[in-house]
Order: structure tokens, then C-alpha cells, then sequence
């Protein structure tokens, strides 16, 4: 820092980099809401491709289903073998019945 001396600067390098910092711009704060759920109020759900497995001479598709339920953040996943509707929808409703019951019980509270 000579040449802050040699026009006339008489403070120290941490005083400096303070003034300098206030003239910088700043990062744009992030929003975000934090939610606050009940037990069994609230869960988020979503489905994944793991690409392919051989299983004997059939290639098949690797499906995940993840389900988080928000107030004890409990999480289920489960694999299929692969994307028919029926598998889709009907074993995650049963489950997603059975977390609900689940984490409204008092026993979890």
C-alpha cells in the first residue's frame, strides 16, 4: 500500500479495505419462507430414473420414488422396476396414508 501513503493516506490497511467494502455492491438477499407444519400436514414427494439394470436377459428401468414428510423431515424411498401408473400412483397413496397415520399419532409427538 506505498502508493495510498504517497498520496496521503495515514490509516492502516484494515481501516482501508472497511471503507473500501462499503462502496462494494452487495449480494442480493435470498427469499425464502420457512415453513412451520403440523405432524401429517405436509409432505413433498418426487420420482427419479436411475437409468437401466440387467435382470437376467431384460433391461429394465430403475424408478425411485422419495417422499419427506416436513415436520419430522422422516424420509421413505422405494425402488421399482418400472413406470406403470398403477405402480406409480397406487403404492405411494398407501404409503403416503400410512405416514400420515403415522406421524399424527401422539406417540411420535
Amino acid at each position: 500500500m506505498p502508493w495510498l501513503r504517497e498520496r496521503g493516506y495515514q490509516g492502516g490497511p484494515d481501516h482501508f479495505r472497511h471503507l473500501t467494502s462499503l462502496y462494494r455492491p452487495r449480494p442480493a438477499p435470498e427469499a425464502y419462507l420457512r415453513l412451520r407444519t403440523l405432524p401429517g400436514e405436509q409432505g413433498q414427494v418426487d420420482w427419479a430414473h436411475f437409468g437401466h439394470i440387467q435382470i437376467g436377459r431384460a433391461r429394465r428401468p430403475l424408478m425411485a420414488f422419495v417422499m419427506v414428510l416436513s415436520y419430522s423431515r422422516y424420509i421413505h424411498l422405494r425402488f421399482f422396476l418400472d413406470a406403470r401408473m398403477e405402480k406409480l400412483s397406487a403404492r405411494p397413496c398407501r404409503r403416503l396414508q400410512y405416514l400420515v397415520r403415522r406421524a399424527e399419532s401422539p406417540a411420535l409427538r
